[in-house]
């Protein structure tokens, strides 16, 4: 009955549901684990069991929540769901997992999914804004972000993030990613958290360099994965049509599918904004410039 009971009796616990089961012992344990705050992986299997039992413990649909570990790919419980949908005090980290769990697993034509479908796009809108991005949150933009919804406002918010890739590096030394444009007067510097970061990438001569707590940079001596979240290809051409001097926006739009300048009939006016857009180089602008020229020339 302690806060935190002695180690050895508690495995003796864990041991007697293992040969005897019932509610009873799987309640215990599961109501010391969350008095414990346990979020483990070990933990999860537990909450998991009473989930599946359905056992009536303050919390225990909230910490199933918590513990869920990465490798975890299957549907969460019916009556998760159905709880959820009641009493919802999640953070948004663990409401977009639950919704994205809800878009891969459940049938469209559900009843489940449709009670679902409006929280899911009153949520979406709401990170959007935020400029919230994640494999969760890429998940629910890329069932419920449809170009209907985009007002100013929300294409600039995605303009935003939807060229960001996440990076990952393994090496502990790393503290922070630096990713630099000929094209650009500053470079842009993100801190890297638990090897993570998220990274404009708008051109193919993006320069990526990681810098470790000493200072020092590395192009491509430390590895590193780089990972597209969102098809940004599938929003670009609405955006233009709202936002006319985004930066991120146009550069990508300029040389977003090559380090040459081709200028047509159809995208001259794309360039034709770069020039009224700050902090590109005077540099990339005259260049920019004098193929305008060239072109109506």
């Amino acid at each position: 009955r302690g806060r935190r009971p002695e180690a050895q009796g508690f495995a003796r616990v864990k041991e007697a549901y293992e040969q005897y089961g019932g509610k009873d012992l799987l309640s215990a344990i599961c109501s010391i684990l969350i008095k414990s705050g346990c979020t483990d992986e070990d933990s999860f299997s537990w909450y998991r069991r009473g989930v599946d039992l359905e056992l009536k413990i303050t919390n225990l649909y909230e910490y199933f929540m918590m513990a869920v570990p990465d490798s975890y790919g299957e549907a969460f419980p019916r009556n998760l769901l159905l709880y959820f949908l009641m009493e919802n005090s999640l953070n948004n980290a663990q409401k977009a997992l639950l919704y994205a769990n809800v878009i891969c697993f459940q049938d469209e034509n559900s009843d489940l999914y449709r009670r679902y479908r409006d929280k899911i796009e009153s949520f979406m809108l709401d990170q959007l804004l935020e400029r919230r991005l994640s494999e969760n949150m890429a998940v629910i933009y890329e069932r419920f972000l449809v170009e209907e919804l985009l007002t100013i406002d929300f294409a600039e918010a995605l303009a935003d993030i939807m060229f960001l890739r996440r990076i990952r590096c393994q090496d502990r030394r790393i503290r922070q990613v630096q990713v630099l444009y000929e094209q650009l007067q500053q470079k842009i510097t993100v801190p890297l958290l638990h090897g993570e970061a998220l990274i404009p990438v708008y051109t193919p001569g993006a320069v990526i360099v990681l810098v470790d707590d000493q200072g020092n940079c590395y192009t491509s001596s430390v590895p590193y994965t780089l990972t597209r979240l969102l098809n940004e290809r599938r929003y670009v051409e609405k955006c233009r049509e709202l936002l006319r001097y985004h930066q991120g926006l146009y550069l990508y739009l300029c040389d977003g599918m090559s380090r040459n300048h081709v200028l047509t009939g159809d995208n001259v006016e794309n360039y034709k904004r770069v020039l009224k857009i700050e902090g590109f180089t005077a540099h990339y602008k005259e260049d920019v410039r004098q193929e305008i020229l060239q072109f109506y020339y």
